[in-house]
């Protein structure tokens, strides 16, 4: 391995970081971004879960209306 190989293990030309450090780096990136991405799903189920439960109410409503004694108006007496 040429002495330019070898240094290239320890030290990026583009960053002068170690490749040990640039890995280090990444690795906290990603640790970040799924941090980020469990907090959006953990946001986006909420939100999922109010949204079922308001059309679970409003269908408990519809229900409820529909539940209302058949009243006879005078059309349905001359029949």
């Amino acid at each position: 391995m040429s002495d330019d190989n070898k240094q290239s293990l320890y030290n990026n030309k583009e960053t002068g970081m170690s490749q040990f450090e640039l890995m280090q780096k990444v690795r906290s990136r990603m640790n970040q971004l799924y941090s980020a991405l469990d907090s959006f799903k953990s946001d986006l189920i909420g939100d999922a879960a109010e949204l079922v439960q308001e059309q679970i109410q409003a269908f408990g409503r519809m229900v409820e209306r529909t539940k209302k004694p058949y009243q006879l108006t005078k059309k349905d007496d001359d029949n």
